[in-house]
């Protein structure tokens, strides 16, 4: 009993309305919008009890954010096409040389996943605004992308830009999956462009089991 009431248990949430989510979406664009530089990156990491930046940045959770607010955007959020637009133009600026194509670096090894969500943002900005100014730009990054896909199906996760070849024998889960999901977006986006034939090539190659909690949520199910 103790084991079941403590330890085996799923944890239960509440069904959260539709105002609570817009304002969740909402307090979330607001700090972004608050915590964003001229230069369009973000606040990293921050000590709250000493109140400092505590420095560093990482450009897959840069792009990962550009994309969140892409989506934010897209459902009418205030202030989340602007900030994602200074987003967008710091990782543009960042644009380098890859394989066939372009990809974002801050860094020595370009990480495969940043292109991936940047992909899937700048789609998700295209397909909302109807703009279409960044299409050399998503032709390229898709290129890179489709370097980086093995014949097996499994994404390399890193480009040495030096050798201008991709990093043997390393892998990460959580970019195949975005690439997978870039690549699709792609292929729906460019059709005539080739990308559709590496989406469903794309396989998860290094899925541990998580230990992650998973948060059930209360009443009937929904597929």
């Amino acid at each position: 009993g103790g084991v079941r009431a403590f330890v085996a248990q799923p944890e239960v949430c509440s069904n959260p309305g539709e105002a609570t989510i817009r304002t969740a979406v909402d307090e979330a664009v607001g700090w972004f919008a608050r915590n964003q530089p001229d230069d369009g990156t973000w606040l990293y990491r921050y000590d709250k009890d000493a109140n400092v930046d505590v420095g560093g940045y990482n450009v897959v959770r840069h792009a990962g954010v550009t994309m969140s607010l892409y989506q934010a955007a897209t459902v009418g959020s205030a202030d989340a096409l602007a900030t994602a637009d200074r987003g967008l133009s710091w990782a543009l600026e960042r644009l380098v040389p890859a394989g066939d194509g372009l990809a974002p670096n801050d860094s020595r090894q370009i990480k495969v996943g940043a292109t991936g969500l940047l992909v899937a943002g700048m789609i998700e900005r295209r397909e909302s605004t109807g703009e279409t100014i960044h299409d050399d730009e998503l032709v390229g990054l898709g290129r890179f992308l489709q370097a980086t896909v093995e014949d097996t199906g499994a994404v390399l996760a890193y480009w040495d830009i030096e050798a201008d070849a991709p990093v043997p024998n390393e892998y990460s889960h959580y970019f195949t999956g975005e690439v997978g999901w870039a690549l699709a977006r792609l292929h729906h986006a460019f059709p005539e462009d080739g990308f559709g034939a590496d989406a469903p090539a794309v396989t998860p190659t290094a899925l541990r089991p998580s230990n992650h909690s998973r948060c059930r949520l209360s009443g009937p199910s929904t597929r």
